[in-house]
Order: C-alpha cells, then structure tokens, then sequence
C-alpha cells in the first residue's frame, strides 16, 4: 500500500544514508530533515568514512506536500537541487557533532501542523536512534540547535565554494 505518507517520507529519506544492498547495516551516519513552517523541506546527511566524510544536502524547490497536492504525480519527484562534497575528517564542526550531542536530541514529539518539525536519523560507534523534536528554537533545546546549527554551517561552507566556482 503506497499512501500519500509514504510517498512524502520516501520521497525526504531518499537522500539519507542507509543500508547497503549488500547489509542490513549501513556505515556511521547523522541525517536531519528539515521541514520548517514555511517553505521547502531540507535533507542533511553526513555519511562517515576512514579520511573523508561525505556531505549530501538535499534542498528542494517547492514543497513536497504541495507538489503532490498538485497532482503532479506523473514525474517521479518534486525538484531538489543536490549537494555533495567530501569533508574532511578533522573538520571543526565533526567536534560538536558528535555521540554526545546525538544523544542528546531526544525526542520531542509534542506538536503538529503549523510548527517547525526535525528529524534526527543516525548511527555510530555501534549506537542508533531516530528522534523527532518539534520548534527547537521555541523549546531553546540547545542540543537540536546545535545539530541544526552544525549542519547548516557546514552545508554553507560547501554551498558558496560551489556557488563561487561558477562564477
């Protein structure tokens, strides 16, 4: 069965790490998706590796939820510009993102519709989760923020280099 649900989830999720064909487990990895009040949603994912760790940001151009309410149903996803870039493994922002900070999102499932919405999917040094937090900024939760914060800095950092190389 293939509900609206499920095409909007995989739809997000098909930009997070996951498991390999291969595995039921994937390598370490932190995804985030954003979905604020207003405005198209966001996917950042950081995939871990030995020198070199792999950044995708998935920005899309319209809403997911509206792009579907649209009936736009022939094409197989909305638009969404793609980034991806190595980062290196000493990079500052990997100090703050780390297990500590990772388990100290926790769950704040207590919201709904009309409010800013996360969601935390990660894994590593053998230790996963998926939490959920609802207006992190309105809870001043300062581990979300700090997650929030981390992968956007980072995500920017690439973005401009990119945006300045086409010039």
């Amino acid at each position: 069965m293939n509900t609206e649900i499920d095409r909007y989830l995989s739809t997000l999720l098909s930009f997070a790490p996951g498991p390999s064909r291969t595995s039921r487990i994937g390598g370490d990895y932190v995804s985030l998706i954003h979905i604020p009040v207003t405005g198209p949603e966001k996917v950042y994912s950081v995939a871990f590796g030995g020198e070199v760790n792999i950044l995708t940001v998935a920005r899309y151009r319209e809403t997911i939820w509206e792009y579907m309410s649209l009936g736009m149903n022939g094409d197989p996803s909305p638009q969404v510009n793609v980034l991806q870039a190595e980062v290196e493994t000493s990079h500052p922002v990997f100090e703050i993102l780390d297990e500590n900070l990772l388990t100290g999102c926790e769950n704040r499932s207590d919201g709904g519709p009309g409010l800013e919405y996360c969601m935390l999917m990660w894994q590593k040094s053998g230790h996963a989760s998926v939490t959920e937090c609802w207006e992190p900024y309105g809870r001043n939760d300062e581990d979300w923020i700090s997650l929030i914060g981390s992968m956007e800095v980072l995500s920017s950092q690439y973005e401009y280099a990119v945006a300045d190389s086409e010039l």
